[in-house]
């Protein structure tokens, strides 16, 4: 209980040129996927399907929660013997409506019972140009909110302490005139900036429903650091 599980090792690979093919007819061809340790690397903008078939512990909480890191698009299928339970969607560059209430771009919820066999079938397209990641790990809820508490104490520290070198360094710069002050107030601006759109804050605020446009901004912000 409470163990992070990296579904990694345990992952088989298919990868799928048109992005056509309905989960459906891949969960039936398990002999299609290859061990993913074993699979050579493909166009990092195609589709890909990733397969697992596990048994959940007797002891384990009700629900579970699926995690990763980076990927844009991300298609979540869980089959059970009945067949397909439940079809979610997540991923950096999914819009806010798409997603189910208690998700997020990075987490979905799979109700998964204690005791029952299941397979998870993932479908990943990653628009990003570099080889996709496959991070995947699966928690308990109880984990997760505990981690993701502390992730967010942690930033908002961080962004607090960046919030009062700016001030420090604004007044600084009203009362002295001293031009390097202001460089330095486009260099805190554009990095702290930067940070918040790289972790995503940017996209929540202000523009949930296009994250691929609210990204786009972030190589802006970087550049203005780098001239201060």
């Amino acid at each position: 209980p409470g163990q992070r599980v990296a579904l990694g090792p345990y992952f088989s690979i298919f990868q799928d040129s048109s992005g056509l093919l309905p989960a459906d007819d891949l969960y039936s061809r398990p002999s299609a996927f290859v061990p993913l340790s074993q699979a050579v690397s493909g166009d990092p903008l195609s589709y890909y399907w990733l397969r697992t078939s596990f048994k959940t512990a007797s002891t384990m909480d009700p629900g579970q929660v699926l995690t990763f890191d980076n990927l844009t698009y991300v298609d979540v299928f869980l089959y059970s013997d009945s067949g397909l339970i439940l079809h979610k969607v997540a991923g950096a560059f999914r819009a806010r409506s798409e997603l189910d209430p208690d998700d997020g771009r990075f987490h979905t919820i799979l109700p998964l019972a204690p005791g029952r066999s299941y397979t998870l079938l993932l479908q990943v397209h990653h628009t990003k140009h570099f080889q996709p990641i496959y991070d995947f790990e699966l928690q308990s809820r109880r984990t997760f909110y505990k981690n993701d508490h502390i992730r967010l104490f942690s930033d908002a520290a961080l962004m607090g302490a960046v919030i009062l070198f700016f001030i420090y360094t604004l007044v600084s710069w009203i009362v002295s005139r001293f031009r390097p002050y202001g460089w330095l107030l486009l260099f805190i601006t554009g990095i702290g900036m930067y940070v918040l759109g790289s972790k995503g804050y940017l996209i929540e605020w202000f523009a949930p429903e296009d994250p691929a446009a609210g990204w786009l901004l972030n190589v802006h912000f970087l550049h203005a650091g780098l001239v201060g």
